[in-house]
């Protein structure tokens, strides 16, 4: 089995989507990532990385493919929201560098902001393959607890994306019983792995 993981974070971040990732290599998946320029949670380039790279990477069996963000340096609000916007965006033109391989699945770990799905959900639609998501944090309110956000319009633009992203995973999900295997999968290696 071959799957995609898409997911802001990743090695040397310290999430536990790269013990994810390992367990589904030590059990034969391969594994590619679609992750972003490590950076959290200083906003600072971890040693060794700057904007330009490195861009492609192997890590405990997994390919990573590293889109560009903006860094949150120095956490301001307007830093944080260029890199919730940016990392999606990002790693949307990201997409042709997989041109050529296949995957059965798509997984998304999905910690903050709910526009981090955008590259998972369109990479699975344009290749006809389940997409799950683990959702960590609840959107938009997570967002509100993060950015002091007051107008009405822009938190009803934030719960009208919410809808809009969350109603095309749940046709996607439906589409085929593998996501609900993969899910629950998941699931179960993610208890062991906590346990």
């Amino acid at each position: 089995m071959n799957i995609l993981v898409v997911c802001q974070h990743y090695w040397p971040e310290n999430f536990r989507i790269t013990d994810i990732c390992r367990g589904f290599a030590e059990s034969g998946v391969e594994v590619d990532v679609l992750c972003g320029l490590p950076n959290y949670p200083k906003g600072e380039w971890f040693e060794g990385y700057r904007y330009a790279g490195p861009r492609r990477q192997q890590h405990e069996g997994a390919q990573l493919f590293r889109a560009g963000e903006v860094p949150r340096r120095g956490n301001t609000a307007v830093r944080i929201f260029l890199n919730y916007v940016s990392w999606p965006v990002f790693a949307l033109f990201s997409l042709p560098r997989l041109h050529g391989r296949r995957y059965d699945a798509v997984f998304c770990y999905e910690t903050s902001p709910v526009l981090m799905m955008m590259p998972a959900i369109v990479y699975a639609k344009l290749h006809r393959v389940p997409l799950c998501t683990y959702v960590l944090d609840l959107w938009p309110e997570n967002l509100y607890s993060v950015l002091p956000v007051k107008s009405r319009a822009l938190r009803a633009a934030a719960q009208a994306l919410r809808g809009t992203l969350t109603e095309r995973e749940r046709q996607s999900a439906r589409d085929t019983r593998l996501v609900t295997t993969l899910c629950f999968s998941l699931s179960l290696l993610v208890t062991i792995l906590l346990i």
